[in-house]
């Protein structure tokens, strides 16, 4: 984790001295394990993120807009294992904005498990997350809204349902309202 913060650090001091726009947001996750094509029989529940974003402009219509943020990404019950988990991550995504508003974003995300809850199951996940984000948004005034998706691409653990293998990867949909300073 101290690795992941010395990056956000790096980073973000990289560009104070130019010209930075920054802000505030937060918002819902709808967050899924995946393995693939495969589907399996879920609750979904609905949790938080919180974080900061940063916004430099780099050329006419594309800007490099990395956040960082507290995300859960768990709450969620297999009604065929009655497995219960609980994830939590400081997130790191590092879009790139297209166009001004609205806009697309897409970019690497890198994640750090802060902590985890596990019920009926004996694995230990894996405490570090990577994957791909999409997403649109638009500004309006100081304001802005995001409708964003994250799928993972590392197992996060291996496990045994129904006579099948399940090494599920991170997806989540989230929707964020902002704030620029």
């Amino acid at each position: 984790m101290k690795k992941l913060f010395f990056f956000a650090f790096v980073l973000i001091s990289t560009f104070s001295f130019s010209q930075m726009q920054y802000g505030v947001l937060g918002g819902i996750n709808n967050s899924a394990l995946s393995n693939g094509t495969k589907s399996f029989n879920m609750n979904h529940q609905i949790s938080l993120h919180l974080g900061i974003v940063a916004e430099k402009e780099l050329g006419n219509n594309i800007a490099f807009r990395p956040k960082l943020m507290y995300s859960q990404q768990g709450n969620r019950e297999f009604n065929v294992s009655t497995v219960n988990y609980k994830l939590n991550y400081i997130n790191l995504p590092l879009d790139f904005k297209f166009f001004n508003s609205p806009y697309i974003l897409f970019g690497p995300q890198i994640g750090v498990l802060l902590n985890k809850e596990f019920m009926n199951y004996e694995g230990e996940p894996d405490s570090f997350d990577y994957g791909l984000n999409l997403g649109f948004g638009i500004d309006i005034k100081r304001f802005f809204i995001e409708l964003g998706a994250y799928q993972g691409l590392n197992k996060l653990f291996t496990t045994e349902i129904s006579n099948m293998t399940f090494e599920p990867t991170n997806t989540v949909l989230q929707l964020s309202l902002g704030y620029n300073l």
